[in-house]
């Protein structure tokens, strides 16, 4: 009994390690397959100026925020951008927020009841379909039309990266 004591905390550990490396792996993975490649030239409905437009088409460096309201760790990020826009760190027309999961109505919904500075824009679930996000939040930094960076979930360092981005 007194081996099994010993040991079973390493055990416990070896499960926990094992099941995160199982259930984020997919993702960490197909966000490091991303990054380098292209983004595509994107239409999408802007929420703020109530209009059809190509997204991505002229802006050299932005970034691309997924999310949905009832994910906590996306509202922690976007109030992460927000103080990061409101210190003139990162422009305000370089972040767009893109919401796949979930209706126009509760998308304009959450834009009333909550005050954040970026373009809420919606694509049908196309980018987010062609670049397979599976989780939120996910944030893609772009440089010139190719993923610099992709990170899913709540990243310390994400909005630092953004900053760096727009100073670089």
């Amino acid at each position: 009994m007194d081996k099994f004591k010993k040991y079973a905390s390493t055990l416990v550990f070896i499960i926990i390690i094992s099941l995160f490396v199982v259930m984020r792996g997919p993702t960490f993975y197909n966000n490091w397959k991303w990054e380098g490649e292209t983004l595509p030239e994107l239409k999408v409905f802007n929420y703020k100026t109530n209009s059809e437009e190509v997204l991505f088409l002229e802006k050299q460096k932005f970034v691309v925020l997924f999310w949905a309201s009832w994910c906590g760790p996306c509202m922690i990020e976007f109030s992460r951008y927000k103080k990061s826009i409101l210190d003139k760190k990162i422009p305000q027309d370089s972040v767009y927020a893109i919401n796949p999961f979930e209706t126009s109505e509760s998308i304009i919904q959450f834009m009333k009841k909550e005050d954040y500075p970026f373009q809420f824009v919606a694509d049908q679930g196309v980018l987010a379909r062609k670049l397979d996000i599976r989780m939120t939040p996910t944030s893609i930094l772009v440089k010139n039309q190719k993923i610099e960076k992709m990170d899913s979930g709540i990243s310390p360092l994400g909005v630092t990266s953004a900053e760096s981005l727009f100073t670089n």
